[in-house]
């Protein structure tokens, strides 16, 4: 089993340790009363007569929901694009040697980065429920590591594994060096979209005999869903516990019944209301290096990585910060049997990440998309969930049978670039401070030095040329013989 552990320097959070394991995490608390709690009579119990059709709420009837099962392919009629964007995206990860305080003299010791051998990881993401790698733009892909302001790589190989959720990973390596800082710049061309979701043709949609791959490897251990950045415990236990506690919070939500006896939408649907209603937003979850002076004398916290609590202990708090809350709904998800997965993005419509601190805005956001499989030509497919969002329109989940904004439907995601569906690599490489999508794995020892993060974003200008390649890469993408669940070639 591969471990991932990411440095933190002295004075700060230890050693973040991360690792691929099993699967989510657990909690109680008393139901919330809402319209929602109206589909429980819906739900199989155990053990007992086979359940009547899955009810609508907000009804006293509770009309059965009969829904035929699909007879043709209805993926891209249950998720439909909306205004079509192309960016830019741009990261800059920075890491500096960091200096030590010499304990006998109480005076800063000079520290050096030196290493024999280096790799750098940086995330892909091929796709989204509202999003799409550019890959057939390979000329608007830029990348450099540089090391003193010297460019050593600029040559991205992309590694062969697929990890959990589908991830993949963009990898650079340098050689021989000794010196005080290291520098991975990487620009991006990616399409986003709003995504319209039609509920209803979506209910038609059941459980799969069984979930692609993609989808199960949702269920494996994740940092900030199972485990956190700074809880003491073994690994295993913390999964054990969070495990434990959603147990106990999805029986009482269901009182006892099974939720695979519902549609799985349903079922996300109803998950979705009671964690909205079960948790507030509080806090960034971000974490930012010390105050720097700058030219004008003025002090700016640089941004140095995500602060996550994992979902135990944000059900225990009943709060959490957007990141927090999405990680919590997803480890619920994945504990009811349903792929979930976390996406983290990048909004440029809001103040640079750098500045979050004290302009109170945040240009990094957290949602979910949890998997569906349309039955016909078996394809994987995801459903965009931001609960966070729900919730500033309202502290209570709207009438179940009512449509929802932020429950599949999402306009926003526009306007919003996915980077990651990891806060770490899930690999065995090192951050420093705090997990913030990239790592690095040096040797003979791993560095000590300080991280900064930013990124930013701009519109794609557009070219002769670029529309045709981007229709044959979209009918490549969308072919029914091509492997469900898989990538699109690199």
């Amino acid at each position: 089993m591969a471990r991932t552990h990411a440095h933190s320097r002295p004075g700060r959070h230890p050693a973040l340790r991360l690792a691929l394991v099993a699967i989510i995490a657990g909690l109680p608390l008393a139901m919330t009363q809402s319209s929602l709690a109206q589909i429980l009579p819906a739900i199989k119990r155990k053990d007992k007569e086979p359940s009547k059709p899955p009810q609508r709420s907000g009804d006293r009837n509770l009309s059965p929901m009969n829904v035929a099962p699909p007879t043709e392919p209805i993926a891209d009629k249950v998720i439909q694009k909306i205004n079509t964007r192309s960016w830019l995206m741009k990261v800059e990860v920075r890491v500096n040697a960091f200096n030590e305080v010499d304990a006998s003299t109480g005076m800063p010791a000079n520290n050096t980065l030196k290493f024999q051998t280096a790799k750098v990881v940086f995330p892909k993401v091929f796709s989204t429920a509202g999003s799409r790698f550019l890959d057939e733009l390979p000329d608007r892909f830029a990348s450099r590591l540089r090391l003193d302001g010297a460019t050593k790589d600029d040559q991205m190989k992309l590694l062969n594994t697929v990890y959990p959720s589908g991830a993949r990973l963009m990898g650079w390596e340098a050689t021989n060096y000794q010196g005080n800082g290291m520098t991975l710049t990487v620009e991006m061309p990616i399409d986003t979209w709003g995504v319209q979701f039609d509920e209803q043709l979506a209910y038609s949609i059941p459980w799969p005999a069984s979930w692609p791959a993609e989808a199960s490897s949702t269920f494996q251990p994740q940092l900030g869903v199972d485990h956190a950045c700074t809880n003491p415990l073994p690994l295993d236990e913390q999964v054990k516990q969070t495990n434990d506690r959603i147990n106990l919070l999805i029986a009482e939500w269901t009182q006892g019944n099974d939720p695979k006896s519902i549609p799985p939408v349903q079922l996300a649907k109803f998950l979705a209301g009671q964690t909205l209603q079960m948790l507030q937003e509080s806090g960034d979850g971000l974490a930012f290096n010390r105050i720097r002076p700058t030219r004008t004398g003025a002090g700016v916290a640089t941004f140095q990585g995500f602060d996550l609590k994992g979902a135990l202990k944000t059900i225990e708090d009943g709060r959490g910060s957007e990141h927090d809350i999405a990680c919590t709904l997803a480890a619920i998800y994945r504990k009811a049997g349903l792929p979930a997965r976390v996406v983290i993005g990048y909004d440029p419509g809001l103040a640079d990440v750098s500045k979050a601190r004290r302009s109170g805005k945040k240009a990094l956001r957290s949602w979910v998309e949890f998997a569906l499989v349309d039955p016909v030509p078996n394809r994987l497919f995801w459903v965009p969930v931001d609960i966070v969002r729900q919730r500033n329109q309202s502290s209570r989940a709207p009438d179940f049978s009512s449509k929802w904004d932020f429950f599949g439907n999402n306009h926003e995601l526009e306007v919003i670039l996915p980077l990651s569906f990891h806060y770490h690599p899930p690999t065995t490489v090192v951050a420093h401070g705090s997990p913030c999508l990239w790592g690095w794995l040096t040797t003979p020892a791993t560095q000590m030095a300080d991280q900064t993060v930013r990124f930013d974003a701009i519109t794609l200008p557009a070219r002769s040329g670029d529309r045709d390649a981007r229709d044959q890469a979209e009918r490549e993408r969308t072919n029914p013989s091509r492997q469900p669940g898989t990538q699109p070639p690199p």
